[in-house]
């Protein structure tokens, strides 16, 4: 159940990716503008966050397995 919930995360994860990486990617930018700097800061905000979820559902399916493996 628990790699589901990552698989799902994986998606995410990746539009947030390349949504962060075409904004940066972009000459054209107006890195002075606030709008497009609030954009880019949230866009690493959610980026961050999604990698940091990510990580934590798969370190609890490791421990889960290890947990049901040597304690059941």
């Amino acid at each position: 159940m628990m790699y589901r919930n990552g698989g799902l995360l994986n998606a995410r994860v990746d539009i947030l990716a390349n949504e962060l990486k075409n904004a940066l990617e972009d000459a054209n930018n107006e890195m002075y503008n606030l709008i497009v700097l609030e954009k880019i800061s949230a866009l690493n905000g959610y980026y961050n966050s999604a990698r940091q979820a990510q990580s934590n559902v798969m370190k609890s399916e490791i421990y889960q397995g290890y947990f049901t493996k040597y304690y059941t």
